[in-house]
């Protein structure tokens, strides 16, 4: 089972500070975080190229898993829930509003926070 999650991050770059958005996956049963994407603009394409990693029969981190737990975000877009859905992955949504996370993700979070102001 796999929790999924967005978080930003600002970084100097040559064209001074920028903001980029994090797709990072936790695997719940050895909290293993693997970061999935990282871009200035996530939109549905992106997403759907995401999708198409994960569920890769070589490489893929959904590959054999039955759960994907996820917020209501727009990203997780149709196309994004069908293609993990093909590979067998049950989408699991959080309520609406959902003010707490799982332990393991405020955990990761709060570390990840710490680092990265």
């Amino acid at each position: 089972m796999w929790l999924t999650d967005f978080f930003t991050v600002e970084v100097w770059t040559l064209r001074g500070l920028q903001r980029f958005v994090v797709l990072f996956f936790i695997d719940l049963s050895t909290r293993k975080v693997e970061i999935a994407g990282i871009a200035q603009v996530a939109n549905g394409l992106w997403m759907s190229q995401i999708a198409r990693n994960l569920t890769d029969a070589e490489q893929g981190i959904l590959t054999g898993k039955r759960y994907l737990i996820h917020d209501r975000g727009p990203l997780f877009t149709a196309e994004f829930l069908t293609m993990i859905a093909d590979a067998g992955v049950e989408s699991v949504k959080l309520p609406p509003r959902h003010e707490s996370r799982p332990r393991h993700f405020a955990q990761w979070h709060g570390q990840v926070g710490d680092r990265w102001p």
